[in-house]
């Protein structure tokens, strides 16, 4: 089973390195490019149960592209068939997202969409980043066994039954990691959660050994926080959604 996997993930890699090259190659003659969203328009509700398997397929490998390449990407609608919406994928180099937009725009003033979407008020396009950041508290112990924090050990000896989700055996949250939690809350002032509840949430991962996670999906220990910093001399606050803490995956060794 092993050696499956890792057949089919260097074939991934080749495939991958193959639509870079692809890509690549075209910007050598051009700035950007344009590409279908779907090679057909999208089903009505009716509809989309019977939608054959094929037909998805198809069009998820022209919508995949752009995530395989890793280079930056916009959809645009492009106008309407049969009443349904159609779009386009548009592609350009990497650094150079100033320039999608700017062809972007340029398409729509082409097609008339800007002077029509959204009941006649233009779209313009302004950036806006969320970032997901993981910080691995400094504690002794995992987040809900007692199992050891070390890096760099010999596959399986940091584990316990606990982590494995074995039946019958109870998590037990670790005090210290709520404790920083809520120091961390506190310096990037957050509304404080004065209940701390935990969500098991399941999923299938190859680094998830027992099918689910605890973390705080629902319920986060802090919220609508900010983080102050100086820009031009000026002061700017970076909103913080949420503060919410979990354990870790695990670490998928070859």
């Amino acid at each position: 089973m092993k050696k499956i996997k890792i057949v089919y993930l260097e074939k991934a890699q080749k495939i991958r390195r193959l639509i870079v090259e692809a890509y690549a190659k075209m910007f050598e003659e051009c700035d950007a490019v344009l590409s279908v969203a779907a090679p057909t328009i999208a089903p009505l509700i009716h509809e989309s149960s019977n939608v054959r398997f094929g037909v998805s397929s198809f069009a998820e490998e022209h919508m995949q592209l752009q995530n395989f390449s890793g280079y930056p990407s916009i959809t645009l609608p492009l106008g309407k068939v049969d009443s349904m919406p159609v779009a386009v994928n548009l592609t350009c180099k990497p650094f150079e997202e100033q320039k999608m937009f700017d062809v972007s725009s340029a398409i729509e003033e082409c097609t008339g969409l800007k002077r029509t979407m959204c009941g006649g008020i233009g779209m313009n396009y302004f950036v806006t980043i969320g970032i997901e950041i993981h910080c691995e508290l400094k504690t002794n112990t995992k987040m809900f066994s007692g199992a050891p924090v070390r890096f760099g050990e010999t596959a399986n000896t940091c584990t316990s039954v606990v982590d494995l989700g074995h039946p019958g055996c109870l998590p037990c949250v670790n005090k210290e990691a709520v404790a920083l939690a809520i120091k961390a809350c506190t310096a990037m002032h957050c509304d404080l959660e004065t209940l701390v509840r935990f969500d098991r949430k399941n999923y299938y991962y190859s680094d998830l050994p027992k099918g689910f996670q605890i973390t705080q999906q629902f319920h986060p220990i802090g919220t609508n926080g900010y983080v102050e910093i100086d820009v031009d001399g000026k002061k700017k606050q970076i909103r913080i959604e949420r503060i919410h803490m979990e354990e870790d995956t695990a670490k998928t060794v070859p």
